[in-house]
């Protein structure tokens, strides 16, 4: 029997691997499958009135109901339209939503298929009045694979949206499945995931999915390259109405606000969570039999704490399910950042993870109390979702409560407020001991790398201190030395822990008793 923990991964590892569908290019059967069917436009139901109040109203109602779940209609059809009949899918591309210059973006929906199997109904706003788009086989060219679900009934609902670049191929935003969206970036490759919220996430018991199940987009006026997004999300645990203006240019952004509405006690109301995959990264750890020299859509967790402080911890895959609590008050930001951005450092010329955009939360107002909590779940292939982010609330997340949340989401190469101290660069991990004592038990080698900030302008003569501390275990004298041809500083942690209970880690570099890094983290579980 599946454990919590391995029920969470499957899926996790089904939404993963589902949510790279839509974003192939659908097979040759399906341009030329049905286009005698084509509508001459998309239609729409009668308009009705909309704004954000009425939006949250909507919300707060279905909070104070007992939960509905959401019902499937037509299962039997929706369960054929697996990994290759859902391919085989696309929509038309001449019925995109702002197809023209009426709107800020082309707007394609995706179909439902057996990943996808509950409806979300997706609207357009204009002058405070809301139209749904109305649902019919039509606006989709079946493939050979899918020709079977060309008579699906009318008004079945969408399985999301993804919006389009107005010149060029791909798209560069997606909502799709529970409550994730993701942004390809300023490099245009798919990676980390955003979601609504997270509920339970890592406690013994199964973690309950949210659902957006409505979507309202409208364009913002004197702003090309902007567009709203609202969503309206329902649970078993709470709902929530959300506001997002999405922003491209240089770098895509989101201003979100979210409210809350919690229908049921919770000890885990996550916010602005953050999910991404780490299968391995190079460092030394439990080798992977694999050809490609890292496989991570993320490489660490960054925070920039309420007391200034900047921390880097780097992502690993642990043996068993880790949460790490990095206790804080109104952060100023955290994110899962990609830093390795050379070929070289993954080899993998299909997949391109040197691509895969960063992610970082910036809130717009103050959070209080609270913890940026990381949870990684073991996984293991490249599909497992097994890493996720979020700020946890100090506050009681009971039944009736309320909550609001304003943040911006920052899809990026980098970090979009970097500090000016040395980052990590790298983190290797080995048996620690020399000569005959290397391979005893309890005894291992951190080696962490810095590079950049102040670091750049030490002479290698300096004299560079190491503080690090230990939650168990003893860490003899560490040295610090500069690396060849200037390529940063090097600190050695020789550490002796018996016993398997995970070791927290932390070291930053000094001179003169002034801050020289980010502070590095590590939970070891040795």
């Amino acid at each position: 029997m599946a454990t919590p923990a391995q029920s969470e991964l499957s899926r996790r590892r089904l939404l993963a691997m589902a949510a790279s569908l839509p974003f192939l290019k659908p097979l040759a059967a399906a341009a030329a499958a049905g286009d005698a069917a084509a509508p001459a436009a998309v239609q729409f139901a009668k308009p009705y009135p909309f704004d954000f109040d009425r939006l949250k109203a909507r919300a707060k109602a279905l909070a104070s109901r007992v939960y509905d779940p959401p019902r499937v209609r037509v299962p039997e059809i929706l369960e054929r339209l697996g990994y290759l009949a859902h391919r085989d899918i696309a929509y038309r591309p001449e019925l995109s939503i702002w197809s023209g210059d009426d709107g800020p973006f082309p707007v394609r929906l995706y179909h439902l298929g057996r990943h996808y199997e509950l409806p979300v109904n997706v609207h357009l706003v204009e002058d405070g009045q809301a139209q749904e788009i109305l649902y019919a086989p039509s606006l989709f060219q079946f493939g050979e694979r899918a020709s079977f679900a060309g008579a699906l009934p009318a008004n079945l609902g969408f399985a999301g949206f993804r919006v389009m670049p107005r010149e060029g191929d791909g798209d560069w935003l997606s909502y799709l499945g529970a409550t994730y969206f993701r942004s390809a970036g300023p490099l245009g490759r798919y990676g980390v995931y955003a979601r609504g919220v997270a509920v339970g996430t890592g406690l013994p018991a199964p973690e309950p999915f949210p659902n957006f199940t409505g979507f309202w987009l409208e364009a913002v006026p004197g702003r090309p390259e902007a567009l709203t997004v609202y969503a309206l999300m329902e649970g078993e645990t709470v709902t929530g109405a959300f506001r997002m203006v999405w922003e491209r240019g240089g770098t895509v952004s989101a201003e979100v606000t979210a409210v809350l509405y919690v229908r049921d006690d919770t000890e885990r109301l996550g916010i602005a969570p953050l999910n991404t995959m780490f299968w391995f990264g190079g460092d030394g750890r439990r080798p992977i039999k694999d050809w490609r020299r890292a496989v991570h859509n993320s490489q660490g967790l960054a925070i920039w704490t309420g007391k200034n402080e900047r921390i880097w911890r780097p992502l690993c895959n642990p043996p068993a399910v880790q949460t790490n609590w990095f206790v804080d008050a109104s952060p100023k930001g955290f994110g899962l950042m990609q830093r390795k951005r050379d070929f070289a450092d993954y080899e993998d010329d299909r997949r391109r993870f040197e691509l895969r955009p960063s992610l970082w939360v910036e809130p717009m107002d103050e959070w209080g109390e609270g913890a940026v909590q990381l949870i990684e779940i073991p996984g293991d292939d490249e599909y497992a979702e097994n890493v996720v982010a979020y700020w946890l609330p100090k506050r009681p997340a009971t039944a009736g409560s309320e909550w609001s949340f304003g943040y911006r989401l920052h899809w990026t190469v980098d970090e979009p407020f970097p500090a000016e101290l040395g980052r990590v660069t790298a983190t290797r991990i080995g048996p620690g001991g020399v000569g005959d004592d290397r391979a005893a038990e309890g005894r291992y080698r951190f080696v962490v790398d810095f590079a950049g900030g102040p670091l750049e302008s030490l002479p290698a003569d300096a004299e560079v201190e190491a503080e690090v501390t230990a939650s168990r275990g003893s860490v003899g004298e560490v040295p610090v030395v500069p690396l060849p041809d200037g390529r940063g500083w090097r600190a050695r942690i020789a550490l002796a822990a018996d016993g398997p209970a995970p070791v927290d880690l932390r070291l930053a570099l000094r001179r003169d008793g002034k801050t020289l890094t980010e502070t590095w983290t590590m939970q070891y579980p040795p």
